[in-house]
């Protein structure tokens, strides 16, 4: 699978009148957006504090929430060496019951914040809200219409006409189907861009941006989409191809021809030689989006293939296919490629393509300097391996369209840390124990990695947790969580008492081991231990499940996701004990402090290959039905 995300950005005029503000209103929202097509990744202060970072071009925040007074925004472009500041700082203040988007728009040469605000509102469940912003330097004045498929435009209404750096008002439609399309400013055709059919969930607030296109096809703009949650997806047009380039890597094969579908009467490359590529090594061929059956045969025997692959090409994807090996052995090796370019910086991708040579040192240096006492820029790369996944684990959220966790729940809990607040989907593969979130079986390991890549899988959304613990005298610190935060007493052989609330409202004095805070998620994690329910995980409800707790009537209890919880050690004792975020130390709560559980403002995504079913992996974790009594027929 090769998705690109690109955000979806908004505009509206900036409006930082003063507003009554009470303790009953919502707090400030803000939201930051990256649009400008040539910059690289960036991180986001807030105040002088990181408060984003790795947002990419095209990929849009979740709200942070502020105090309603002024603030600092600071941008900094991840430049080689250090960090750049492009934006900022700059104060902006803060009203309640008021959004705020940060855009960081325009090319590298000319880049700008923009700022805009809305209300706050309730979306009903039946409707979306949609404000659209022009955010496309290089694109005319254009008109935008939201129609039903296949509606005729010279009988429709434009939603309205505007130019780069333009705006159009938020407008609640109806959820359900639609096609948007974007035309010369007050003209019906030609037609720029066409959605083909497009689906508007209902209870969404989304921003919908006309983004510069920075890969395949004609159309100058793409449509990128960001909500509340930081949830960003791309709408490409329906003509939009994916860029494929082929290499010829394979020291002893003959010239080869690349045929595609079995058209051996119109290869797909009808001769290429050793150590060249089609179209050429630094150009692509433009493929119409599907998935192809590719055989690599000798040229002079177009009927005798020595590779065969599946190569799906999603709309808007570039990649490049290695044929790479030994002929004795050759193998294809796709990589998909990013071929935006950057006006600060060079790209350098090396992709160890020597069969004869073992794992190797790859050193970058200024020119004629010595490696004698120089570290490797790559070290031990081995046959095959790609410079472009030797990085750093805190960057895989910025460079992968889909992460692969293979182990237990315990390393997709970790891969979900890595990939919280950007729009990468997961997979896992499960070589633990249980593995009630790595679903796939070994077994069908390769089978099912292959379907998922074919596009054919099911996406699971999974809430998080935020945690916050303010200590009595030192900086508060935050964590997310996929399954629970758990505090657990640090001394043995005593009880610990503490109090719980939600919502502001007291709820118990609690002596016992600690407590489970679970989302739906991690219900089938420690908090079933304790005795608390099996939750469906589309559910949104969260579990309070107390550890071995002193009272028999202290049982677990449900409440709605989205409840603010609030836990402090109780005055009259003198003990501390020890936060836990999906099983990583988080910090002691001692007396004094305060720890507080709300819904996080991201999600991450789950893939399942079809056929997934909650119930069936229950039956198979837990051995149900295997008494005698149950359903023979299911498995």
């Amino acid at each position: 699978m090769s998705r690109r995300y690109r955000v979806l950005l908004a505009w509206l005029p900036l409006v930082l009148a003063a507003c009554h503000n009470d303790d009953s209103s919502p707090p400030p929202q803000v939201q930051v957006l990256h649009a400008s097509p040539d910059a690289p990744a960036v991180n986001v202060l807030i105040d002088g504090n990181a408060a984003i970072q790795n947002l990419d071009y095209g990929q849009g925040t979740a709200y942070v929430t502020q105090t309603p007074t002024t603030h600092t925004i600071e941008v900094q472009a991840q430049t080689p060496g250090t960090a750049t500041t492009v934006i900022g700082p700059t104060s902006l203040s803060f009203n309640a019951d008021t959004i705020y988007t940060v855009v960081a728009e325009g090319p590298v040469a000319s880049l700008g914040p923009v700022v805009f605000t809305r209300p706050e509102v309730d979306v009903p469940s039946n409707s979306t809200r949609v404000t659209v912003l022009h955010a496309a330097p290089n694109a005319p004045s254009v008109s935008v219409w939201v129609t039903a498929p296949g509606a005729d435009l010279s009988s429709s209404q434009a939603l309205g006409t505007f130019a780069f750096q333009g705006s159009l008002p938020p407008a609640t439609v109806p959820d359900g189907q639609y096609e948007i399309r974007v035309t010369p400013g007050g003209a019906t055709t030609p037609v720029l861009f066409d959605s083909g059919t497009v689906t508007l969930t209902g209870g969404a607030d989304l921003l919908i941006a006309a983004l510069e296109n920075t890969g395949p096809g004609s159309s100058p703009i793409t449509l990128g989409i960001v909500d509340s949650k930081g949830n960003n997806a791309l709408i490409f047009d329906v003509a939009t191809p994916g860029d494929v380039r082929v290499v010829h890597d394979s020291p002893d094969a003959p010239a080869v021809s690349v045929i595609a579908n079995g058209d051996v009467t119109s290869p797909l490359v009808p001769s290429l030689s050793y150590e060249n590529a089609f179209p050429s090594l630094s150009t692509y061929a433009s493929l119409p989006a599907a998935t192809y059956a590719i055989a690599v045969t000798p040229a002079s025997i177009p009927s005798d293939a020595v590779l065969s692959t599946s190569l799906p090409v999603a709309a808007g994807s570039v990649q490049s296919v290695y044929a790479i090996g030994l002929l004795a052995n050759i193998s294809a090796l796709v990589t998909s490629d990013d071929d935006r370019r950057l006006a600060t910086q060079a790209k350098l991708r090396i992709i160890h393509g020597s069969p004869a040579a073992g794992p190797v040192d790859i050193y970058l240096t200024a020119p004629g300097a010595s490696i004698g006492s120089a570290t490797p820029t790559y070290a031990n790369v081995a046959f095959k391996a790609d410079t472009v996944v030797v990085c750093a684990e805190t960057a895989f959220a910025t460079r992968a369209d889909l992460i692969i966790a293979i182990g237990g729940d315990g390393t997709l809990l970790y891969a979900a840390r890595l990939v919280a607040g950007h729009a990468v989907p997961l997979l896992g593969i499960n070589r633990g124990r249980l593995g009630f979130l790595t679903d796939v079986s070994p077994n069908s390991m390769l089978e099912d990695i292959d379907t998922v890549f074919g596009g054919r899988y099911s996406e699971d959304r999974r809430s998080l947790l935020a945690a916050r613990l303010e200590h009595a005298a030192a900086p508060p610190v935050s964590a997310l969580a996929l399954n629970d935060v758990v505090v657990n007493k640090w001394e043995t052989g005593r009880t610990m008492d503490f109090e719980t609330s939600i919502n502001g409202r007291f709820v118990n004095s609690h002596g016992g081991d600690g407590m489970v805070i679970a989302t739906a998620t991690g219900s089938t994690a420690y908090a079933l231990s304790c005795g608390g329910p099996i939750i469906e995980p589309d559910l949104e409800v969260w579990v309070l499940a107390p550890i071995c707790p002193h009272t028999l009537s202290d049982r677990p209890i449900v409440v709605r996701a989205g409840s603010k919880i609030h836990l402090r050690i109780s005055d009259r004792f003198e003990t501390r004990a020890q936060v836990t975020c999906d099983g990583m130390a988080f910090g002691d709560l001692a007396q004094g402090d305060n720890l507080y559980v709300e819904s996080a403002d991201t999600q991450i995504t789950l893939l399942h290959p079809p056929g997934y079913d909650f119930y069936r992996l229950l039956r198979s974790k837990l051995h149900w039905g295997r008494g005698g009594y149950g359903n023979p027929a299911a498995t």
